[in-house]
């Protein structure tokens, strides 16, 4: 795959020339196709089709085109990802929830530890304030649907079978949290400043050099 990536880079001048297409209608079917290709492709070998088509995304960023791809191709993401939501949600039985309940709240709180402990020290690490630091890591908290990919995948490759509604669950509390979070990032900070008491390195100020009165001595 990596291979793929490497062609693709070489080979941008004649992607360019071949998707300088008038039609917009012909110009998609070229991009889905190749999209369905090399997706096809990476389910031949045993890697995941996202990984596929991923790649195809990486090298066809690189070409003139990339601006027009986009604006045809986000209306179809949209209503393919609410699809994918709508048949993940088949595919969960409310019953089974309740066993996954206590897996997920253990994994979100691990990652609200992690994200936050993360931020903190990517920021002060950059010279940014316990504030903004702490910002930082409030809003990385949220996960998205390529968890509910792998969990999908998890269950296809034949793992426990309560491994989809336990990323259900983490995804949909990370959504809720991470919003809020953001929100009253200001408020969550001043809290956990009172427990433990962030300290900023305080700016020195530079020192004047004091001017000799050369007249002085005359």
């Amino acid at each position: 795959m990596l291979l793929v990536i490497i062609i693709g880079r070489k080979i941008v001048p004649l992607l360019n020339r071949a998707l300088n297409i008038r039609s917009n209608e012909l110009f998609c079917l070229v991009v889905f196709g190749a999209l369905f290709l090399l997706a096809g492709f990476a389910e031949t070998i045993h890697v995941a089709e996202a990984i596929g088509a991923l790649l195809v995304g990486l090298v066809l960023a690189e070409t003139d085109h990339r601006e027009r791809i986009e604006h045809l191709i986000l209306p179809f993401r949209d209503f393919f990802g609410a699809i994918f939501f709508f048949s993940f949600g088949l595919t969960i039985v409310p019953s089974e929830l309740g066993g996954a309940v206590w897996l997920s709240l253990i994994a979100v709180i691990i990652t609200l530890f992690g994200n936050f402990l993360a931020g903190m020290l990517a920021g002060r690490s950059a010279g940014l304030s316990s504030k903004a630091s702490s910002n930082i890591g409030l809003t990385i908290v949220s996960r998205g649907e390529f968890s509910i990919i792998l969990a999908n995948m998890g269950k296809a490759g034949g793992l426990a079978a309560f491994i989809q509604p336990f990323a259900a669950l983490y995804v949909l509390i990370l959504a809720i949290l991470g919003p809020l979070l953001t929100k009253e990032s200001k408020h969550v900070y001043n809290f956990l400043n009172k427990i433990f008491k962030f300290k900023d390195h305080k700016e020195k100020k530079p020192v004047k050099p004091k001017h000799k009165d050369e007249s002085a001595g005359v």
